[in-house]
């Protein structure tokens, strides 16, 4: 037998009600606020330096395969340049550390750098073409893969450089 809602033979009743009464009062607050209308005339603008970096940039528009890629390379330098330092770092705390020292810590990391780039740049022209084709939106999908794989090989660089320090 199939339980509906607040049954009371329901084993996750108290769930049920608890989130009943988390649900409820926002939809109250919401109904209570209402919609805000917005014109363009009452927006406040932003100061330059406090709009967002990709709004700054020349070309950067969303919607659009150029559009995008004039968000996503700039930002794909940036997370490379971040992982190139983070290498440096790493290669130096290998270099000095106690429990590396004497072994081919170093030469690893840096064998292990080259294979992420030659896997990276096979797997998202992979994913490329399986999520977009051969479409105008085959580079963006692209460097959107590049960039999830880099913020993934900064954040284990740096998983690694924590637990060295430790």
């Amino acid at each position: 037998m199939l339980s509906t809602p607040f049954d009371r033979s329901s084993p996750f009743r108290a769930f049920q009600m608890r989130a009943a009464a988390l649900v409820v009062p926002f939809f109250l607050l919401i109904g209570i606020a209402g919609p805000t209308p917005v014109s363009a005339q009452s927006a406040p603008q932003a100061p330059l330096e406090q709009t967002p970096k990709a709004a700054q940039r020349t070309g950067c528009q969303t919607g659009t395969p150029a559009g995008e890629l004039a968000c996503l390379e700039p930002d794909l330098r940036e997370v490379e340049q971040s992982l190139e330092r983070q290498l440096q770092r790493l290669d130096r705390l290998l270099r000095k550390a106690e429990r590396s020292k004497g072994t081919r810590a170093p030469a690893r990391l840096a064998a292990s750098q080259a294979a992420f780039y030659d896997y990276r740049s096979q797997f998202c022209k992979l994913e490329g073409v399986a999520l977009a084709g051969v479409s105008e939106w085959l580079d963006v999908r692209i460097k959107e893969c590049e960039m999830r794989l880099t913020k993934d090989r900064l954040e284990s660089l740096r998983d690694i450089e924590a637990y060295l320090e430790s």
